[in-house]
C-alpha cells in the first residue's frame, strides 16, 4: 500500500468513527417503552474494533514519516511539519493584513484618527511568500506520498 493510500483510508476511518460516535450519541437512551434504532453495545464494539484499525494505521504512517527522506534527506516528518508551519504563518500574516487595511470613517475632526503600524504591501509579499513555500512542500510531499509504501 502506498503511503497517500494509507493516508485515504485514515481520513476514511476517521469519519466512520465520527459517524459512529454520532449514532452511539443518538442511540444512547431512548424514551421510557421505545426501543432504541440501533443496538448501542454493537456500536460501541464496532467503534472500538474500527478505532484499533486507525491508531494501527496512524502508528504506520508516523513511522514510514519518520523514515522516508527526500532526495536531500530531510524526513517525511520534518517536511510536513515545515509545511504546516508556512500554512499558520500564511494565516498569521493574512489576519494581521485584514486588520491593517480596514477602512476608517470619520465624520468629524474630533474623532479618533487610527494609524497603521505596518506596510500592508510588505505583509501581503510576505502572504505570498509563505503561501509558495507552502505550495512547494506540499507538492513535494504528495509526490513523496504516492511513490512510497507503507513501512509496515
Amino acid at each position: 500500500m502506498k503511503l497517500a493510500e494509507a493516508l485515504i483510508e485514515r481520513a476514511s476511518l476517521k469519519s466512520t468513527l465520527e459517524q459512529i460516535k454520532s449514532r452511539m450519541e443518538t442511540n444512547v437512551s431512548v424514551q421510557e417503552g421505545n426501543t432504541p434504532a440501533e443496538d448501542i453495545n454493537e456500536l460501541m464494539s464496532t467503534y472500538l474494533a474500527i478505532n484499533t484499525k486507525f491508531t494501527d494505521l496512524i502508528c504506520k504512517i508516523n513511522k514510514t514519516n519518520q523514515t522516508i527522506t527526500n532526495s536531500s534527506g530531510t524526513t517525511l516528518a520534518e517536511l510536513i511539519t515545515r509545511r504546516d508551519n508556512y500554512k499558520h504563518l500564511a494565516k498569521v500574516y493574512r489576519d494581521l493584513y485584514s486588520a491593517a487595511t480596514f477602512s476608517q470613517h470619520r465624520y468629524a475632526r474630533n474623532e479618533i484618527l487610527l494609524v497603521r503600524m505596518v506596510d500592508a504591501a510588505e505583509l501581503q509579499k510576505k502572504i505570498d511568500e509563505f503561501s509558495k513555500n507552502y505550495r512547494q512542500l506540499d507538492t513535494e510531499i504528495q509526490g513523496i506520498n504516492w511513490t512510497s509504501d507503507l513501512i509496515e
